[in-house]
């Protein structure tokens, strides 16, 4: 939050997680875990909301690098958040630090598991690699 602190960093990292993966999360770990209901979840994470709008959230805007973690798109209806979708985000540019290049820009890596013919649990893993701007940084 404090500028000077930031400037202090030689390299930053914000870890964003979506809210729908923070509350699945939370509702997993303090029902099953501490035996809190889910009216109390949810009045708990309201309560925090503002501080984290006001004084978290902001700083993404600065990292030099973000890894983002959202529902997956590969499995319909999974409210259990046990599948994500993670995105690694860097800025260019950053002094003394190189981004990470999986592949050659605009290609695109899919993988099913248990092939096509075959039924399995897992929903695969695709990578991408294209250019992307994030709070005006590209």
């Amino acid at each position: 939050f404090d500028e000077r602190v930031r400037e202090l960093l030689d390299f930053s990292i914000y870890l964003d997680i979506s809210n729908e993966v923070k509350f699945a999360w939370k509702i997993q770990r303090d029902m099953a875990e501490r035996g809190h209901s889910l009216e109390s979840i949810k009045a708990s994470i309201e309560a925090r909301k503002p501080d984290f709008d006001a004084f978290i959230d902001p700083q993404k805007q600065y990292a030099d690098a973000v890894i983002e973690v959202l529902p997956t798109q590969l499995i319909p209806d999974d409210n259990e958040g046990k599948v994500l979708r993670v995105r690694l985000i860097m800025k260019e540019g950053v002094k003394y630090f190189s981004p990470v290049y999986l592949f050659d820009e605009g290609s695109t890596i899919s993988w099913i598991p248990c092939g096509r013919k075959l039924t399995c649990s897992y929903p695969g893993i695709k990578f991408n690699y294209e250019p992307d701007s994030y709070f005006d940084h590209e």
